[in-house]
């Protein structure tokens, strides 16, 4: 015959009952992390991620690789802003009508190509000085390499008639920057720097010229310095 409850072992019992506990404590344990994860994951924490670290609040510096640097100003004609010396000036003339021309070094930055500055015989060796307003930036430089006009009462053309320069050198900054010039080009002959430089004055030495055409003179229609001035 089977055995009766009052016949079973009492080890029998006190397993079941450590099994019971062992529940109860995995329940409880189980109830308790629970309660730990929800207090943390509310839903404004799951809107917004994952919990911010302590040290999330803390405010890093942008990268250089994010850091934006402001534009440089844009290049513009400075010509007109800068005073202009010259070694010597050729008397006034006349054109084939009898009006009186001038040849003032204010003519070098007037706009106008049919204006000139010019001086008796060959220049080559003198330097024009152009005096810069203050905190200026050179980026680039020209200038029209004779008397680029035809006298438009008789087509007398000046520019064949006298000295075309083919080379000069500018000084910006103390540096030296050479160009050659096209003999037979009356356009603006540019020469842009390596790089933009501050500078109080800009040198232009006249380094060599062409011979004559029939008026021993030496000329220059217009200068253009490109830069800004802040």
């Amino acid at each position: 015959e089977p055995p009766t409850p009052a016949d079973r072992p009492a080890t029998s019992r006190a397993g079941r009952v450590v099994i019971v506990c062992v529940v109860l404590a995995l329940v409880l344990v189980a109830g308790l992390t629970g309660f730990v994860l929800r207090s943390q994951w509310t839903p404004d924490s799951l809107a917004g991620g994952l919990p911010a670290s302590p040290d999330a609040s803390r405010s890093e510096p942008p990268s250089p690789a994010t850091t934006s640097a402001a534009a440089p100003a844009p290049s513009r004609d400075i010509t007109a802003l800068a005073d202009a010396s010259v070694p010597t000036v050729a008397a006034p003339g006349e054109d084939f009508r009898g009006n009186p021309v001038s040849y003032a070094p204010a003519n070098l930055r007037d706009g106008d190509p049919e204006t000139c500055w010019r001086a008796d015989g060959d220049l080559t060796g003198s330097q024009l000085v152009f005096t810069l307003p203050e905190n200026s930036t050179i980026s680039s430089v020209g200038l029209i390499n004779g008397y680029a006009k035809v006298d438009p009462y008789d087509g007398t053309d000046r520019y064949d008639e006298e000295r075309r320069i083919t080379r000069v050198t500018w000084i910006v900054d103390g540096h030296s920057y050479p160009q050659r010039l096209r003999d037979g080009d009356r356009t603006m002959q540019t020469l842009v720097l390596p790089s933009a430089r501050k500078a109080s004055s800009v040198v232009l030495r006249i380094e060599a010229t062409t011979a004559h055409g029939g008026r021993d003179f030496t000329a220059i229609s217009e200068v253009e310095l490109l830069g800004t001035v802040s």
